[in-house]
C-alpha cells in the first residue's frame, strides 16, 4: 500500500487499518498525506467523485472487475418482492461508469438472455442503459486499443 501511495495513489481507509504491521511501517502509512482516514465512507471522499452513479435507488450491488478483455460490470439486484416471492425484472436501469481504458463496445450476459443494452461514451464515462434487468447480469466493456 505504501508503494501505491508513493506513486501518487490515494487510499481511503474506513475503520482499523494495518494493526498487524510493524510499528515503523504503520507509522509511515498513517503519516502519508494521500491516506484519508474516516469513520464513514461517502462518494465525495474518492478522487473525481464516485466511479458509478445511477438514476433512482435500486437495491443492488455493482462490482467492477478488470479482466483480460476489458472490464466486467457485475450487477446483483436485491429488491426482493415478498408478495410475489421474487426479484422482479427491472424495466429500465441507467448507470454511468467512469473507468480507465478505451472500450469500444459493450455486451451483456444474463441467465435469462433477455437484457437489452445501449452503451454510449462521453468524456470517459460510459452510460449504460439496460432494459429487462433480472436478478443478475454482467456487462462486459471491451475492445481496448
Amino acid at each position: 500500500m505504501l508503494a501505491f501511495l508513493n506513486r501518487g495513489g490515494c487510499v481511503v481507509a474506513v475503520g482499523e487499518l494495518g494493526k498487524n504491521l510493524p510499528a515503523e511501517v504503520h507509522g509511515k502509512l498513517f503519516a502519508h498525506p494521500l491516506l484519508l482516514r474516516t469513520t464513514e465512507l461517502h462518494a465525495s471522499a474518492f478522487a473525481n467523485g464516485p466511479q458509478v452513479t445511477m438514476k433512482g435507488a435500486p437495491d443492488m450491488a455493482i462490482n467492477l472487475q478488470r479482466v483480460d478483455s476489458g472490464c466486467a460490470v457485475h450487477l446483483v439486484r436485491y429488491d426482493y418482492d415478498e408478495d410475489r416471492d421474487e426479484v422482479p425484472v427491472l424495466p429500465l436501469l441507467d448507470i454511468d461508469i467512469r473507468v480507465q481504458g478505451d472500450f469500444r463496445m459493450a455486451k451483456v450476459f444474463s441467465p435469462t438472455g433477455e437484457v437489452e443494452l445501449t452503451d454510449t461514451t462521453k468524456n470517459g464515462v460510459h452510460h449504460l442503459q439496460l432494459r429487462n434487468v433480472p436478478v443478475y447480469c454482467v456487462v462486459l466493456l471491451q475492445g481496448k486499443n
